[in-house]
């Protein structure tokens, strides 16, 4: 999967960094699950499952404009949002999703 694909924008965050331009944070709603794709695992773990998931996208910290970082299979819009303030403390949103 990839973390710009034609998936609906419900959020979008900056994050500052010290000299630096700030990294652009998106959150996705996605219509499945993503599944690990390995053939190894049971069906239920490999393959994509339809439900409606949350995915947190980020800028690549050398490439601004490409999204190359995703945290996929988030179960609700306030786990996802709560996923970016941990991981990128005092992230300003933009456009903040209603949950």
């Amino acid at each position: 999967m990839s973390p710009d694909a034609d998936l609906a924008i419900v959020a979008e965050a900056e994050w500052p960094r010290e000299g630096r331009p700030p990294l652009r944070i998106r959150l996705l709603s996605s219509p499945a699950y993503f599944g690990a794709g390995d053939f190894e695992d049971a069906p239920d773990i490999a393959e994509d499952q339809a439900g409606q998931a949350y995915i947190v996208s980020y800028e690549s910290a050398d490439e601004p404009g490409v999204f190359g970082n995703a945290i996929p299979n988030i179960e609700s819009i306030d786990a996802a949002m709560a996923l970016v303030e941990a991981k990128f403390p005092g992230a300003r949103w933009l456009r903040k999703a209603t949950g």
